[in-house]
């Protein structure tokens, strides 16, 4: 590409790339990213301080400790994905967006059904964007329901975006190489989701 200047150059460049992604508000602000689904927590000295003064040690495995969760419905409010937004909050730190299903077989409920577990996730989106934090997910596993699969790690794109309110997508590692197609039509998917809802919201109000 030849042009008379910075300007003109920059717009040659974007006319062959596309204009530059404008991120949301919330993407410009610090992300959290962790697992609130799975593991457990013990007291042990040289574990990790809490506000209740004890010190807890984590453990993916069932260690006779308390179990996590996203909404700490469950006596276990200081293990909680929650319990992280309150943390930032307390501080002053400033939060744009979470991930709590960010690790291997974590998933987003302890319900038996997708349809529990989603309702799951829309309650704590509800908490998080109350105090002005965005939800997102990490694809682990397939973007759509599969009976094969147990409900912790069953998936429905289209209910975690519309129902849940998931603004984030997270694609996994292992979508590259020969399944590098999967994870950009993953991302497209989640768009596409997005703009549908964006016009069916549009088309309600035009018709209020």
């Amino acid at each position: 590409m030849i042009n008379d200047g910075t300007v003109p150059l920059l717009n040659d460049f974007y006319q062959l790339t596309g204009n530059p992604i404008l991120l949301p508000k919330f993407g410009l602000y610090e992300g959290h990213l962790n697992a609130y689904n799975r593991d457990f927590w013990k007291e042990d000295e040289k574990g990790i301080l809490f506000e209740d003064g004890k010190r807890y040690k984590e453990s993916q495995k069932d260690n006779g400790g308390t179990k996590e969760s996203l909404n700490g419905e469950k006596g276990n409010y200081q293990f909680s994905a929650r319990a992280v937004i309150d943390r930032y909050k307390a501080h002053d730190m400033p939060l744009g967006w979470i991930l709590p299903n960010d690790g291997y077989g974590a998933g987003y409920g302890q319900t038996e059904t997708l349809d529990g577990n989603i309702n799951n996730l829309k309650e704590f989106g509800n908490y998080a964007r109350k105090n002005g934090v965005e939800i997102g997910l990490w694809t682990q596993s397939d973007l759509h329901p599969k009976d094969s699969i147990s409900a912790l790690l069953q998936r429905d794109i289209v209910k975690e975006v519309r129902d849940a309110g998931v603004r984030v997508l997270k694609t996994d590692v292992a979508w590259v190489g020969p399944g590098y197609s999967f994870g950009l039509n993953g991302a497209l998917l989640t768009w596409v989701i997005r703009c549908l809802i964006m016009v069916t919201m549009h088309g309600h109000l035009l018709s209020h």
